[in-house]
């Protein structure tokens, strides 16, 4: 059976619940075509009548995840976050989520729960439901302009103006914010050139060496030189991916049955970025 067009799944292991798709009907709100607002509520199913499986009330939650009452009847959402560019969950009610088997606060006015990002195959837990995993498209990401920033402004993007940083850290910061830096033909000679960038070529950026107390090893971090003005461009480049051009989300495919399998026996996994491509 070929699976719906969607933007992420959410199953069970062996199907205990079907499977929910986020879909074009979940967008909430779309800036020139494109979706920047998308949002699901899970909460409780509505008690049947006896004897019939007919439900005898009508609950507003999209995906129903049990009766048991220790459900809300809406008890969170998972929306997307233009600003991280990612899919996060947080509690809509007095009551917590776990994700991965960390415990997200409620709260008693419905929006102010913890929020958290979800991970491709992250796994929710809900009162006493069923582990429901998140899930997002595996197949690779489609073609990206590369944005038109030097490198020093795409580490004054990520760097505050007092932070220190590795360079691991800046370079996962950027390839987070601009995902044409993850794809596999770019990625190493992206982290190459921008290590020459914070190690001599760029005088905005100064080395800081710190030992570790308790190990004894040298760390090594970045941060801004204030006394060395920098270019700080942070507006996006022409034809680039911009916080609000939802990034490899603007149209949805269809997923295959496989990645249900992958979930139950996968748990973790990184996610790629949100692109909606097929699964």
């Amino acid at each position: 059976t070929m699976e719906p067009t969607a933007y992420a799944k959410l199953a069970t292991r062996g199907d205990v619940l079907p499977p929910f798709y986020i879909e074009d009907k979940h967008v909430k709100e779309r800036n020139d075509g494109v979706p920047t607002v998308i949002e699901i509520m899970l909460g409780r199913s509505p008690p049947s009548a006896p004897g019939t499986g007919l439900q005898v009330e009508s609950y507003s939650a999209d995906f129903k995840i049990g009766a048991r009452m220790k459900i809300s009847k809406t008890h969170a959402k998972i929306f997307w976050n233009i600003e991280k560019e990612c899919f996060m969950i947080k509690s809509v009610c007095k009551n917590a989520v776990r994700v991965n088997g960390i415990t997200y606060a409620g709260s008693v006015d419905s929006a102010s729960g913890a929020e958290c990002v979800l991970q491709s195959q992250a796994c929710i837990e809900i009162a006493d439901s069923s582990a429901i995993y998140f899930l997002l498209p595996k197949a690779k990401q489609p073609s990206m302009p590369k944005p038109k920033h030097t490198y020093e402004q795409l580490v004054n993007q990520v760097l505050g103006p007092d932070e220190k940083l590795t360079i691991a850290e800046i370079t996962t910061r950027i390839q987070d914010r601009h995902p044409y830096y993850k794809g596999d033909s770019v990625c190493v000679s992206f982290s190459t050139s921008l290590k020459s960038t914070m190690n001599g070529k760029s005088k905005s950026f100064v080395r800081v060496s710190e030992v570790d107390a308790l190990s004894g090893k040298k760390n090594t971090y970045f941060k801004r030189n204030h006394e060395e003005p920098s270019t700080n461009s942070t507006a996006p480049a022409a034809g680039g991916v911009g916080a609000s051009a939802f990034p490899g989300i603007s149209a949805s495919v269809p997923a295959t049955e496989t990645v249900a399998a992958e979930a139950a026996e996968g748990g973790g996994g990184k996610n790629p970025l949100v692109v909606a491509l097929p699964w």
